[in-house]
């Protein structure tokens, strides 16, 4: 199971999200600094930031795995960090970005370094509503976590559904037997 971050829209994000999400949003980036406690940085993502400001602090870019609107309608887009990656600085945010660098979303993170041999699994979730499992991208033609997620919940639920179904015709057999 994955964990999900809520992220903000940017400003003037919102647009982008709804007209041009299949086409443009298709990469994150991973804002930190060498110091745990760069109040520069700090200060930067608490603003309403460019692109220009955290060029700088930027120390790893990569697609995004998947886009996918999930089972309430919520747009959720799926980060891979690969295990073999060897980020050094501390991170400090997680920004969804188009191919033209515009801002699309940001998440905040905990801070932390990622040695080698440590990769991470991400499902950001921003506030844009969509059709539930409406998927907007895949980066490959592997199942994602949101569509496994899917798939076992709905059935998980129709298990449940014929269990209490078959426990209905049971309990509806004994009446019978004694007379009710």
């Amino acid at each position: 199971m994955s964990n999900s971050l809520i992220a903000v829209p940017n400003s003037g994000a919102l647009e982008i999200i709804k007209n041009e999400l299949k086409k443009n949003v298709k990469k994150y980036i991973l804002v930190g600094s060498n110091d745990s406690n760069n109040l520069t940085l700090e200060n930067i993502l608490d603003s309403d930031f460019t692109y220009n400001d955290v060029k700088n602090f930027i120390y790893y870019e990569h697609e995004l795995h998947n886009s996918i609107f999930d089972s309430d309608g919520n747009l959720s887009m799926e980060v891979l960090v690969p295990a073999n990656s060897k980020l050094l600085d501390w991170s400090y945010a997680l920004i969804i970005v188009s191919e033209n660098n515009d801002l699309i979303a940001t998440t905040k993170l905990p801070k932390m370094q990622m040695d080698e041999g440590i990769g991470m699994q991400l499902t950001v979730k921003i506030p844009v509503s969509g059709e539930a499992g409406t998927i907007n991208f895949k980066a490959n033609d592997l199942i994602t976590w949101n569509e496994a997620d899917e798939f076992f919940i709905s059935s998980s639920l129709s298990n449940l559904r014929l269990q209490a179904v078959v426990c209905h015709e049971i309990i509806k057999d004994e009446f019978k037997k004694v007379g009710v």
